[in-house]
C-alpha cells in the first residue's frame, strides 16, 4: 500500500473532476475543473509476496482518487487498475493546482510531508500546520 504519491505509467493522466458550476455549496471550488486527491494504491504483487489473498489478482495496482468536497456525486472519485510492469511506472508528482491551493490559504502553511515509498511497515509522515 502506498499513502504517498501514485505510481503511474507516463501516458496515464492524473484524474480530474470536471467543473460543476450548478452546485451551490462550495461553489468556488466546484465551479472549476480540479484534480482528484490521491488516496491510496494497493500493489497486488506485494500482497502475493506476503501470502496473497484468495480470489485477488497476483499483479497490478489498484489506485484510488477522490475530491474530498464532491463526495456525494458521481464525478468525485476515480478508481484505476494499472497492469503495466513496475519498470514502466513512475512516482507521479502532485498536480501544481494542489500547491497553488495551499498557498492561497492564509490560515495554513504545510512545511513538510514525507512518506516512505514501497515500505508499508515504515510509512512516515510529518506535517506541520501553522494556525493564527
Amino acid at each position: 500500500m502506498n499513502f504517498g504519491a501514485p505510481d503511474l505509467p507516463a501516458e496515464v493522466p492524473w484524474p480530474w473532476r470536471h467543473a460543476l458550476p450548478d452546485r451551490t455549496l462550495f461553489k468556488d471550488h466546484l465551479a472549476r475543473p480540479w484534480p482528484l486527491s490521491f488516496v491510496a494504491q494497493i500493489d497486488f504483487a506485494e500482497i502475493l509476496s506476503a501470502g496473497g489473498l484468495e480470489g485477488f489478482p497476483s499483479s497490478g495496482r489498484l489506485l484510488f482518487f477522490c475530491d474530498p468536497i464532491e463526495t456525494w456525486g458521481t464525478t468525485g472519485a476515480s478508481v484505476m487498475f494499472i497492469t503495466e510492469p513496475t519498470d514502466r511506472l513512475g512516482r507521479r508528482d502532485f498536480p501544481v493546482e494542489f500547491r497553488r491551493s495551499w498557498a492561497e490559504h492564509r490560515w495554513a502553511k504545510v512545511l513538510h510531508v514525507q512518506a516512505a515509498p514501497r515500505d508499508p511497515q515504515a510509512v512516515a509522515a510529518a506535517a506541520t500546520v501553522a494556525l493564527p
